[in-house]
């Protein structure tokens, strides 16, 4: 499920195009609300969320409504960008400062991990795992998209990640 209609024929494509039409359907709509879209509680195998839970105003409703659609065994995977702590307080400041300018200027509800975490649990999910993956943040692209749209995240501080990308695998048991 996207908002993004352009993200659904592009999916559709590429579904026919790999003959997976029987293991993979795309729809347009907002997954504040998947249980309009999908009926069937206990149904289905893997609910993914690939770089879009941070877009989130309410991540815990979603996690919940996700928990009632798998089916026992099923799966949920978070590829997300989650603020990073620090014990310092100076660092901490600096690091929620950056985050706040990201998430005004992009438009993002960074991630908050333990959030996260507690949220999955509640519902009752088990976590498998969680991870970084391999992330090459292409300075350049940031750089224009940012130098086009008049955006500076950084202000007078330095450049640093405050945030860093993680993988969550959980299952429903």
């Amino acid at each position: 499920i996207t908002i993004s209609p352009i993200q659904v024929e592009i999916a559709q494509q590429e579904i026919y195009k790999n003959k997976l039409g029987k293991y993979i359907h795309v729809i347009e709509g907002d997954y504040h609300n998947l249980n309009q879209y999908y009926t069937v509680s206990n149904k289905y195998d893997l609910i993914y969320f690939l770089e879009s839970l941070g877009h989130a105003t309410q991540p815990e409703i979603i996690i919940q409504q996700a928990f009632n659609l798998l089916k026992k065994g099923g799966k949920i995977y978070i590829k997300d960008f989650y603020k990073k702590k620090s014990n310092n307080q100076h660092t901490q400041h600096k690091i929620n400062q950056v985050i706040q300018s990201i998430n005004k200027n992009y438009e993002y509800h960074t991630l908050d991990l333990t959030s996260i975490i507690d949220a999955l649990r509640n519902v009752g999910f088990e976590i498998d795992f969680i991870k970084k993956f391999d992330f090459k943040d292409d300075i350049n692209i940031r750089y224009e998209f940012e130098q086009h749209h008049n955006i500076d995240i950084f202000g007078e501080i330095p450049e640093f990640y405050p945030a860093e990308w993680l993988e969550i695998l959980c299952s429903k048991t």
